[in-house]
């Protein structure tokens, strides 16, 4: 398989210690936001060097073995699952000239305006890692023209109606069948069998011409993620290399038997498009603590400058205060986003977390005398085939 997929390099993750994870989420109450790629690599690298773990070496391992001129398919339960746990080697294919295809397995059925949301995040990140976003087996585009509607009478009736079981039932009768007409299951139900049965007619209908196959693993504690892992298995075409990946949330007794070495360019690319999905989370589970923006009222003059040092307002209530515009009824997403933290913010998505599952130490490749640190994305294999 060469120097780049070794099936059997000896490499033990790197511990991101309490005293540098500090460090690394200081900034904004642990949200680190940039406006580029370019912006996280230099970011990461500060941080890798900060830490001791820097290799000059890491990009030159990373391009020694191309893995080009595939097809290659990447299912995912929710959203932002493929950029959790594998948006670098996505990124890496991507760049190396393979065919590259996403695939979302599920998406919340009882507020579907959190779909809708998290569908265009995807699109975003579809367009910076470099393939083609799918949803059940609609194009991710083609699948937002169709949910838009159903989006907008969700959003009418919830201004009309109080009651939130008719609310409840209307996306029970409206949404559901859209979502199964459309092989899409149903998030926080993908075990019942309606569900299992689309996610498999979407694996098998999606698989038939990949070369490769990025899927959950089924060591994993959520539920959902094991069901899209099985109708992975039931749905499959004698795929020849199965990949599994599993995210950091439910992290649990995975354990990779190959590991994809990818550039400080992949990684910056997976954290900006874990940036995006974070902002997507946060507007559309609109979680604004009032509490605080009445807070920073009483330390606000008219014209939006503080009364006070900024010395007095803790970290979350600093990235609120720089949000708010001088007119609240016109607040960007961002500033809605800010405005919503910490509530709405989700502990996976920093810096150190995803070093703690992307950084490893050991012989690479395997036999030779170089031990250093590479940056690399760990998967559970089967049916290797070359």
């Amino acid at each position: 398989m060469g120097v780049i997929e070794d099936a059997e390099a000896q490499l033990v993750p790197i511990k991101v210690g309490k005293a540098s994870a500090s460090v690394l989420n200081s900034w904004n109450d642990g949200w680190i936001r940039f406006e580029s790629q370019q912006e996280w690599a230099s970011h990461i690298a500060f941080a890798l060097k900060a830490m001791g773990h820097y290799s000059p070496h890491n990009d030159i391992i990373a391009e020694e073995c191309k893995f080009s001129n595939k097809e290659i398919i990447i299912f995912q339960t929710h959203p932002d699952d493929i950029a959790l746990g594998a948006g670098a080697t996505a990124h890496k294919y991507a760049r190396w000239h393979n065919k590259v295809n996403s695939v979302t397995l599920s998406l919340r059925w009882d507020i579907p305006d959190n779909a809708l949301q998290r569908c265009a995040a995807t699109l975003k990140e579809a367009e910076l890692l470099g393939y083609k976003s799918i949803t059940g087996i609609t194009p991710t585009q083609d699948f937002i023209n169709k949910l838009k509607p159903i989006v907008d009478t969700y959003n009418s009736l919830q201004k009309s109606l109080n009651d939130k079981t008719k609310l409840r039932t209307w996306c029970k009768n409206n949404v559901v069948p859209f979502y199964l007409e459309n092989y899409v299951a149903l998030d926080l139900r993908c075990f019942e069998a309606d569900s299992i049965e689309v996610m498999r007619e979407a694996v098998y209908k999606m698989s038939a011409n990949a070369e490769r196959v990025l899927c959950p693993s089924h060591h994993d504690k959520n539920e959902d993620h094991r069901a899209a892992a099985s109708a992975c298995d039931g749905g499959g075409r004698s795929i020849a290399n199965i990949f599994r990946y599993a995210g950091p949330e439910h992290y649990t007794n995975f354990q990779p038997t190959m590991f994809v070495v990818v550039s400080l360019e992949d990684l910056a690319a997976k954290m900006l498009a874990l940036q995006w999905h974070q902002e997507a989370f946060g507007l559309s589970t609109s979680r604004v603590n009032k509490e605080m923006l009445d807070r920073l009222k009483l330390f606000t003059n008219e014209d939006s400058t503080l009364k006070v040092s900024k010395e007095y307002l803790s970290p979350s209530e600093r990235i609120a205060f720089d949000a708010i515009s001088k007119d609240e009824k016109e607040q960007t997403s961002l500033e809605h986003l800010a405005l919503g933290w910490p509530n709405g913010k989700r502990f996976y998505f920093d810096l150190a977390t995803q070093l703690s599952r992307a950084l490893y130490y050991g012989k690479w490749p395997k036999g030779s005398n170089n031990v250093s640190p590479v940056l690399a994305e760990g998967f559970e294999v089967e049916n290797m085939m070359g």
